[in-house]
C-alpha cells in the first residue's frame, strides 16, 4: 500500500462568498508553493452555476508543470452538484514532489471517486488501464503535429476514455517531455498563457451549456479534427515500438531523461529493436557498442536463423562476437543444427579449420558435433580432418575415436604412459591404421616395441596375427644371441604379477610364436647364433611372470639344451674323422 501526501488549497463557498476553505486545505504551504498557487488562480476561475442548484456535479482536472516549485500543480475546477453553485476551486502539489506519472494517476482517480483532493497524507488509488488502442498511437501522432501555431490537442471520447487515454500518456512519455504541456480532462482556463502547449479532453456537453463564454475561448483554439484526424501520418519506428511496449507494461520513457520530442526519438531509435532488413545491413561491418547491445537484446542472430537458416555460416563468421555468439544459442532451433553439420563438413574434407568460433561450445556438443560430421569417415577422412579438429580444441584424450594422431605424435603419447598402447589397439580404427603405423611408431621409439608386443598377444586384443609382422620389421631386435634375449626379457618385465597366469602364459606362447616365425625369415645361417635365439625363445615361453625357481629351471633347461647340440655335432665330427681313418688304413 503506497501513501502520497498532498499540499492543497481550496476555495468554496459554505455560506460567506467565495473564499478559502480550511477545513480543506493544509493548514500551511510552504511560501514558494503558496506563492505558485496566488500566479494561477486567476488563469483556473470558479464555475459557477447561477439558478441551478440541482445541477449535476462536474469536475475538472488540469496538471501543469511548475519549474518555480519543481512539482506538478494539480487544478480541480468543480461545477454544480455537491461543489455548490458557485463551484470549487483546489490547488494541490504533492509534498514531496513526483512526476506525472506519481501525480496524475495518484489524483484523478479520487477526484472522480470524492469530487475532492483532501490534504495530508492520503492512500495512492489502484487503477487500471484497459489495453492502448489506436486512439493512443492517434494522440501521440497529434502530439507529434502541434506547432506554434496549433498548441491544443483534442482527446476524443467520454470522460472515462479521457482518463484512461490520459493515464496511458503519462506512463508512455518521458518525465521531460511530459512537462512541457498541460494536461486537462477538459481545459476551463481563463486564457491559454504564450508558449503554452495544451493535451485536453472533450468538453462534455452540460459543463459547454453552463460555461458558454468560457468553452468559446477555448473552442478557438481547440480545432476538433487535431486528435482523431483520419489522415495522421504514421508513428515513427521508435515511438511505435515503445507503444507496443507499452501495451506489455514496459516503459522505456520511464528511463529516459530527454527534455524534448527530439531527444526521446533519438533515444527509442537507438533502442528499439533492429528489423531483420536493417540487421542484413549491419552485417556488412563490425557491430560494437550500442549497436552490439541492440543486435543482443533484439535477439537477431535468432530472428534471422527462425527465418533462413542458410544465414548461419554467414552469422558464424562475423567478426563480432555478439552476432556469432547468437548464432551459437540459436543451435535448437529447427534446421540450425543440420546447417551448422553441412558447412563443417564441407571444411573438414578440406582440412580446413572450423567455421566454429572457438570457445562458443562446451566439450560435450563439440564432440556431439565432430562425431555427426565424420560420421561414416575412414581413418583417411580423419587424418584429412586432423586441422578441423584440432580447430575445435579436440585432442586424443577427449576424443580418441576421431583424433588420429601421427605415429611420432603417438609414440610421444606412449612415452609417457604405455599402458596407452591398449587404448590405441582397441580404437575403432585400430584396424585400419595398420602394422605399417605400429612400426613407425617403434622407428621413432624403440622401447615401445616389447610392451607394444605384450599389448598385442593379449587374448582379445585383435592385434595377435599382426604381432609376428610387426617383429619381423625389427631383425635387429628380433635376431641375435644378446638382441633376442633382451628383447624377451623385457617383454618378461611388462608381463606384470597382475595378470592370470593362464593369460601371462597365453601371452608368452604367443609372443614367442610371433618371435619364432619372425625368426624364421631372418635365419643368420650360423648355428651357435640362431641357435641361442631359438633358445631364448623357448626359455621365454615356459617361463614364469612371477620369477623364482621355475625361471632358473627354465634358463638351465635353455642352456643344457644349446650344449646338448654342441655334443652331438662334436660326437658327429669324431666319428667322422674316425671313418676317414678307417677308410684310408683299409
Amino acid at each position: 500500500m503506497t501513501t502520497q501526501a498532498w499540499l492543497v488549497s481550496t476555495r468554496s463557498d459554505r455560506g460567506g462568498g467565495f473564499r478559502p476553505d480550511p477545513e480543506r486545505s493544509s493548514p500551511s504551504l510552504p511560501p514558494q508553493v503558496a506563492a505558485e498557487f496566488a500566479a494561477l488562480e486567476p488563469l483556473y476561475p470558479q464555475l459557477a452555476v447561477a439558478g441551478s442548484p440541482d445541477a449535476q456535479g462536474i469536475a475538472v482536472s488540469t496538471y501543469r508543470y511548475s519549474p518555480r516549485v519543481g512539482s506538478w500543480i494539480v487544478v480541480v475546477q468543480g461545477s454544480g452538484g455537491h461543489y455548490g453553485p458557485a463551484g470549487t476551486v483546489q490547488l494541490a502539489a504533492l509534498s514531496d514532489g513526483g512526476t506525472l506519472m506519481d501525480c496524475l494517476p495518484g489524483s484523478l482517480p479520487v477526484v472522480r471517486r470524492d469530487g475532492w483532493l483532501l490534504p495530508g497524507p492520503t492512500v495512492r488509488p489502484r487503477t487500471t488501464l484497459k489495453a492502448p488502442g489506436q486512439e493512443v498511437e492517434r494522440a501521440l501522432a497529434g502530439m507529434l503535429a502541434l506547432d506554434p501555431s496549433r498548441r491544443v490537442l483534442l482527446l476524443p471520447g467520454s470522460q472515462g476514455q479521457v482518463d484512461q487515454l490520459l493515464g496511458w500518456l503519462c506512463r508512455i512519455l518521458p518525465e521531460g517531455v511530459a512537462q512541457g504541456y498541460t494536461w486537462s480532462t477538459s481545459l476551463a482556463a481563463s486564457r491559454i498563457e504564450a508558449g503554452e502547449t495544451v493535451i485536453s479532453g472533450e468538453w462534455p456537453e452540460a459543463l459547454r451549456e453552463r460555461h458558454r463564454d468560457i468553452f468559446r475561448g477555448f473552442s478557438a483554439r481547440a480545432p476538433h479534427d487535431d486528435g482523431a484526424r483520419p489522415d495522421v501520418e504514421p508513428l515513427p519506428t521508435g515511438l511505435a515500438w515503445a507503444l507496443g511496449e507499452a501495451a506489455e507494461r514496459r516503459y522505456p520513457g520511464r528511463r529516459s531523461r530527454a527534455g524534448s520530442w527530439a531527444e526521446w526519438l533519438e533515444e527509442l531509435e537507438g533502442q528499439r529493436p533492429l528489423s531483420l532488413s536493417e540487421a542484413l545491413q549491419l552485417l556488412h561491418g563490425p557491430i560494437v557498442g550500442p549497436q552490439a547491445r541492440r543486435w543482443a537484446d533484439g535477439d537477431l542472430s535468432r530472428r534471422l536463423l527462425s527465418g533462413d537458416v542458410d544465414q548461419l555460416e554467414r552469422l558464424l563468421s562475423h567478426p563480432s562476437t555478439v552476432v556469432s555468439r547468437g548464432a551459437v544459442d540459436s543451435l535448437e532451433l529447427p534446421g540450425v543444427w543440420g546447417q551448422l553439420v553441412r558447412i563443417e563438413r564441407r571444411r573438414a574434407r578440406k582440412g580446413q579449420a572450423p567455421m566454429l568460433p572457438p570457445g562458443l561450445l562446451e566439450t560435450d556438443a563439440l564432440l556431439l558435433l565432430a562425431e555427426d560430421v565424420t560420421t561414416g569417415w575412414d581413418v583417411e577422412g580423419l587424418r584429412e580432418a586432423r586441422p578441423w579438429l584440432d580447430g575445435l580444441g579436440l585432442t586424443a584424450e577427449s576424443a580418441p575415436g576421431l583424433v588420429v594422431l601421427t605415429a611420432a605424435e603417438q609414440a610421444k603419447a606412449l612415452q609417457r604412459d604405455t599402458r596407452r598402447i591398449r587404448r590405441l589397439l582397441s580404437n575403432r580404427h585400430a584396424g585400419q591404421l595398420g602394422v605399417e603405423y605400429l612400426a613407425e611408431m617403434v622407428e621413432h621409439d624403440p622401447d615401445l616395441l616389447a610392451p607394444m608386443a605384450v599389448e598385442m598377444a593379449r587374448p582379445g586384443s585383435g592385434a595377435e596375427d599382426d604381432l609376428a609382422s610387426l617383429l619381423a620389421r625389427f631383425p635387429q631386435v628380433v635376431v641375435g644371441s644378446r638382441a633376442a634375449p633382451a628383447f624377451l626379457r623385457d617383454c618378461s618385465r611388462h608381463l606384470t604379477p597382475a595378470m592370470k597366469p593362464e593369460d601371462a602364459r597365453g601371452m608368452r606362447w604367443g609372443i614367442a610364436e610371433a618371435m619364432a616365425t619372425a625368426n624364421a625369415g631372418h635365419r643368420t645361417g650360423r648355428a651357435v647364433v640362431d641357435d641361442a635365439t631359438d633358445a631364448a625363445i623357448l626359455r621365454f615361453s615356459v617361463g614364469d611372470p612371477r620369477g623364482g625357481d621355475d625361471a632358473e629351471a627354465a634358463d638351465r633347461l635353455g642352456r643344457g639344451l644349446v650344449w646338448l647340440v654342441l655334443g652331438v655335432v662334436a660326437v658327429m665330427a669324431v666319428i667322422l674323422v674316425l671313418v676317414l681313418i678307417v677308410t684310408l688304413v683299409f
